[in-house]
């Protein structure tokens, strides 16, 4: 290996290994935010997390943004739509007034980019947390699921060689499905007792763990795949800490159900809910908190 591959090679695996850091420290962060709602409906935390994510992005771009050019662009378009209502039957009056509502509106959303940036990382990350709070709900006690083991191409491993333990709140119910094609197997186990149980997938000279999470509450966080290191990977499935990249796993799944919220007898997928009433408690607080958006 050359030294510019190897450079990139150890600088790669930092950045992985910073971003599990991160995203480990993001999680116990929601677990203590969620701690008190752990036996309320998933409605109640979410709505909870977008009302103080609506005051805090409202914060946050207040002082990101030029308070004081915004408002002098609102009041400029403001004035250019009454010279609209007022001279509808000059025709060159309206356009002129037309172009400058234009012209101003553009002024305006240049002085919304710079908060934009700012937001949208964090925005992204907090995104991709909740997701496993609110995207997923545990297998029931009694309920079956799919586990899936997907070997990576760099060793050479039999399938046959693949096997499975659980502790006593799991049952295997199904033999291995081996799909060659794929280098992936698959089982069938149903959930005994509630808790977050480890399953092992055992090979030669190795063995990988997942958990399982088993409730009867369907607020948990939830992590339905971990994967062999890479940075889409840890990025988008911060849950469990991943598989070294040399490893002969490349990636263990459990196909937990998808989660919507009732909210008044109707079922929403949980970002609808969380747009909609950041936004709410964004443009309620605005004037006590002096913002102009």
């Amino acid at each position: 290996m050359s030294l510019k591959k190897k450079f990139q090679s150890v600088l790669r695996d930092l950045v992985i290994y910073k971003m599990y850091y991160f995203n480990f420290i993001l999680s116990k962060l929601f677990d203590a935010l969620f701690f008190p709602f752990q036996s309320f409906n998933p409605l109640w935390p979410l709505l909870f997390v977008s009302a103080i994510t609506g005051i805090l992005m409202l914060l946050a771009f207040r002082y990101t943004s030029n308070q004081k050019e915004i408002k002098k662009e609102k009041d400029k378009i403001k004035a250019h739509l009454m010279e609209m209502s007022l001279f509808k039957d000059n025709l060159a009056a309206l356009m002129s007034a037309f172009i400058n509502v234009l012209r101003y509106n553009a002024r305006y959303i240049k002085h919304l980019i710079k908060p934009a940036v700012f937001l949208i990382v964090p925005t992204i990350f907090m995104l991709i947390h909740l997701n496993f709070w609110f995207g997923y709900r545990p297998i029931l006690t009694g309920e079956a699921a799919v586990l899936s083991v997907k070997l990576s191409n760099q060793k050479k491993v039999a399938l046959s060689n693949v096997e499975i333990e659980v502790d006593e709140g799991v049952v295997v119910e199904t033999p291995p499905l081996r799909i060659l094609e794929l280098k992936e197997v698959n089982w069938r186990i149903r959930a005994k007792t509630p808790g977050t149980h480890t399953v092992i997938i055992k090979t030669p000279g190795d063995t990988f763990q997942k958990k399982f999470v088993v409730s009867t509450k369907q607020f948990k966080r939830i992590s339905p795949r971990k994967f062999i290191s890479s940075f889409w990977d840890t990025l988008l499935y911060p849950g469990e800490k991943p598989f070294t990249k040399d490893s002969l796993v490349k990636e263990i799944a459990i196909n937990y159900p998808s989660e919507q919220i009732e909210i008044l007898g109707w079922r929403i997928y949980w970002l609808v809910i969380f747009f909609v009433f950041s936004m709410a408690a964004g443009f309620a607080f605005k004037g006590y908190l002096n913002v102009e958006i």
